[in-house]
């Protein structure tokens, strides 16, 4: 220590007084009676005594009343075995200044000495903004629990009204099933009865109209119960191993004429590969999207084809039509979203073949998906496919890794197994 600061500080005992005095908590010491013998600046600052009117004073002056019988019984409990220990520990302790009012403290106590000259030395430290803070703490919790239980309530609600609706629409659509498909057929035959009888006379175009309304309500009762029947479990998909070249014919020979009629090129390519999937359902997610392909290419060709890549089969379903903007790509699976009907004129369908393939493919442990879709990319042409899933155990080997075929943009690459689409 240098020199000045020796002269300024004294001896030893006069720096340990004076480190005393500044300490930031209030600090007393008490001797065996009870007495206070020592305050520091601290202490009178905090409890609003003079610094002489507090040397003398029974250590219990400084807290409420009530307190004060029980602390003489601790204070002779604590001589008879002294130690380094927080005052109450797990208890609420309260300070009383001058004027009376009361205040939360902490208190630490240590023993100096020993014997006949056993003192203690008390740390005293007011805690009200601690537990203000604590307090505050408390209430926003308690109230953030309050608004979490009350939205909780109001999402079970939610949740039961949801479930109740639900439920009437599923009975609605079973009924439908049954008591609306016979008058449909009933407008059916009159349909095709007034067909005939107006053939080649001025009334058929508008004939061909009602049979176009027709034709588009019956697919969008069928479709319906379609979806009513997969959520409820009515259908109960059975997955095992069939060769791809049990279906690929069928919808080469379905589609044909669609595609011939506007002058579109057909390409589903024969495989030998083996899927794991259900026969009967996977038919329909490919129908959909070959449907759908068809119906939006004006131009060029559609093409079917399968790949590999390790164990993994995917089937693609590519068409060369305009592509599908970025800013649509994520709603493609929507139910009644289509890009191209903003006035939702049911001439051009309903917009449920993709949902219908996607909660197939929910249903079979598939999935469907646009390549570009969650990307930043503008690119709507691009044909890369990059992921894909394990269809079945006795698939080929691996055969390839890319596409060869480049068609311009609308493509859905499904995994498990991956099927690539036509856009909706």
């Amino acid at each position: 220590m240098p020199a000045e600061s020796t002269v300024f500080w004294g001896s030893p005992a006069h720096f340990a007084r004076w480190a005393l005095y500044a300490a930031p908590d209030a600090i007393i010491i008490v001797d065996d009676a009870g007495k206070i013998r020592y305050a520091n600046a601290q202490l009178s600052a905090l409890f609003g005594y003079t610094p002489d009117g507090i040397i003398g004073m029974a250590v219990e002056g400084l807290m409420p009343q009530r307190f004060r019988a029980q602390h003489a019984a601790h204070r002779l409990s604590y001589l008879r075995n002294p130690r380094l220990r927080p005052m109450g520990a797990g208890m609420q302790l309260f300070g009383q200044r001058s004027d009376g009012a009361e205040f939360p403290v902490e208190i630490s106590l240590s023993p100096l000495g020993a014997g006949t000259d056993l003192q203690v030395i008390c740390v005293i430290r007011d805690v009200t903004h601690r537990i203000l803070n604590e307090q505050t703490r408390l209430k926003s919790q308690e109230e953030l629990e309050a608004r979490v239980a009350e939205r909780t309530r109001e999402l079970e609600a939610a949740k039961n009204a949801a479930t109740r609706a639900n439920a009437v629409k599923s009975r609605f659509l079973a009924a439908a099933s049954h008591d609306l498909r016979q008058p449909l057929q009933t407008i059916w035959t009159l349909q095709a009865a007034l067909a005939r009888a107006f053939k080649d006379t001025e009334h058929a175009p508008h004939i061909a109209l009602l049979e176009e309304a027709v034709r588009n309500m019956d697919q969008m009762l069928s479709a319906l119960i379609d979806i009513n029947r997969l959520e409820q479990g009515a259908i109960h998909p059975v997955i095992r191993d069939f060769p791809l070249a049990d279906i690929l014919p069928r919808l080469r020979s379905e589609f044909a004429f669609a595609a011939a009629n506007k002058s579109l090129t057909l390409d589903i390519e024969n495989s030998a590969r083996v899927a794991r999937s259900d026969p009967m359902l996977l038919p329909v997610i490919l129908r959909n999207l070959l449907g759908n392909a068809i119906k939006y290419t004006q131009h060029g060709s559609i093409c079917l084809r399968t790949r590999m890549h390790d164990t993994q089969l995917c089937i693609d379903v590519v068409d060369s039509g305009p592509g599908i903007p970025h800013e649509h790509l994520q709603r493609l699976f929507e139910a009644f979203y289509q890009i191209d009907n903003p006035n939702q004129d049911q001439r051009q369908g309903v917009g449920q073949g993709l949902s219908i393939v996607q909660t197939i493919c929910k249903h079979l442990g598939h999935d469907v998906y646009h390549p570009l879709a969650g990307r930043r990319s503008d690119r709507r042409n691009s044909a890369h496919v990059e992921r894909i899933a394990q269809v079945g155990s006795r698939a080929p080997a691996r055969e390839g890794h890319r596409s060869a075929y480049r068609g311009r943009s609308r493509r859905f690459p499904l995994y498990g197994p991956a099927v690539e689409a036509g856009r909706v």
